[in-house]
């Protein structure tokens, strides 16, 4: 991971953590609502939460993909209730029901940002709104630069998933 990568990333959790406050006063509830709300990475743009993304992150804001990468960051991560430290494709393996294969195969198909946000929030939808922000914020981050993050969550998916084998 680059430099600018760790700083994104680090931006990105404080942002969640100031967001997700554990502290009793939840100032965000209502830009986690509209976040949620939201159907596109455009729609994401016009929500105050994203524009302090920007700023914890000091993202480019020259760079389109940046901000299509970090407003889907907003929206997926504004789905997430409950913290979990495991890959997300290790969730979706282990979870019971199981996330299954075909879908999961479609997620990592997607290239656009807005079905990617989709396909990840009915995920999280499946996963009871639990996930790792740190990991899926770097791999959407890192989701259309080259196979490398599709890899990595196909091997972890596989190593964890029950297949059952036809004969």
């Amino acid at each position: 991971m680059t430099d600018n990568q760790k700083d994104l990333l680090d931006g990105v959790m404080s942002w969640w953590h100031t967001v997700h406050p554990d502290n009793g006063h939840d100032a965000y509830k209502g830009d986690r609502a509209e976040l949620r709300r939201c159907h596109s990475t455009s729609d994401v743009m016009f929500v105050s939460a994203y524009h302090l993304l920007l700023e914890k992150t000091n993202a480019n804001r020259e760079d389109p993909v940046e901000l299509q990468s970090l407003a889907t960051v907003a929206r997926v991560l504004s789905w997430i209730s409950v913290e979990d430290n495991r890959s997300f494709a290790e969730q979706l393996a282990t979870n019971d029901p199981q996330f299954q294969p075909m879908r999961f195969r479609r997620l990592l198909e997607t290239t656009e940002w807005d079905e990617l946000g989709v396909q990840l929030v009915r995920a999280l939808q499946f996963t009871k709104r639990t996930g790792n922000p740190a990991d899926l914020a770097r791999s959407i981050m890192k989701w259309n630069h080259g196979s490398y993050m599709k890899e990595r969550w196909a091997l972890d998916y596989y190593r964890y998933a029950k297949i059952e084998k036809k004969e």
